[in-house]
């Protein structure tokens, strides 16, 4: 993927198919990114841990424990990649 540029909206694409995937659901189904992905949708912090490690290599970023923990629902997630990619030039408003 190398430096490409994202906006808001196909952050919050890739993270709905990155975490439809750990969460074994239909590739159809439109996660909610409000919603906490423990309590509702049944992940646990292995899954936690693997959605981390594809968010890095998705967008070349490195993310601490500390932000994976506060991440509890997918629109932390995007905030997280957002706030990361800005600082890289790579956030596209």
């Amino acid at each position: 993927m190398g430096n490409k540029s994202w906006t808001k909206e196909e952050i919050e694409t890739k993270v709905n198919e990155i975490i439809t995937e750990q969460a074994c659901m239909n590739a159809l189904t439109c996660i909610d990114l409000t919603k906490d992905l423990e309590k509702d949708y049944g992940l646990d912090s292995l899954d936690a841990i693997e959605i981390n490690m594809t968010v890095e290599e998705e967008f070349l970023i490195l993310v601490s424990d500390d932000e994976i923990e506060k991440a509890t629902t997918g629109n932390l997630i995007v905030e997280t990649v957002c706030k990361k990619l800005k600082r890289k030039g790579l956030l596209n408003d």
